[in-house]
């Protein structure tokens, strides 16, 4: 296998473990979600998630699982407990040189797109349930991408 083609794997082997490792949080989550009429409470959602995240630009090998905290929600945010994390082309040109990126801080946490279950809304959110099945992108997220257990969008 060329290099080029054995980084990608990487990379995309990564993201899938970090996807694949929020699949039994979310589905916790997912199950004392359904049962709360319209916000969590702080016991439903951990203080910390793992997510697959970056410390500077490089290559694949400067991806790796971080511990960090799950993102606090705004009035008119939602926050989503990620079953599915897309990957994208353009991942690779915003860890290795923060390409589409406009204010980083470390750690990056990339992926503009993905799929879950609603955990908590904020408290100006009407459209929106705990317990709702979502699909959601969103560019240069500065709450971190969907390379987590949580990511917190605008609803």
């Amino acid at each position: 296998m060329a290099t080029a083609q054995m980084k990608w794997s990487r990379v995309v082997l990564l993201a899938a473990m970090a996807a694949l490792a929020s699949l039994s949080r979310a589905a916790e989550v997912g199950a004392a979600a359904a049962a709360t009429p319209a916000t969590a409470t702080t016991g439903d959602i951990p203080k910390t998630m793992r997510a697959a995240a970056f410390d500077r630009p490089g290559g694949p090998d400067v991806l790796s699982v971080h511990t960090l905290p799950v993102p606090e929600l705004d009035a008119n945010e939602v926050l989503i407990a990620v079953r599915t994390a897309g990957v994208s082309v353009w991942d690779g040109d915003n860890r290795q040189r923060l390409a589409y990126i406009s204010k980083p801080h470390f750690p990056v946490v990339i992926g503009s797109d993905g799929a879950g279950l609603v955990a908590a809304v904020g408290s100006g959110v009407t459209s929106f349930r705990v317990g709702d099945k979502v699909y959601g992108s969103c560019w240069d997220n500065p709450k971190g991408g969907f390379y987590a257990e949580y990511v917190a969008l605008p609803a």
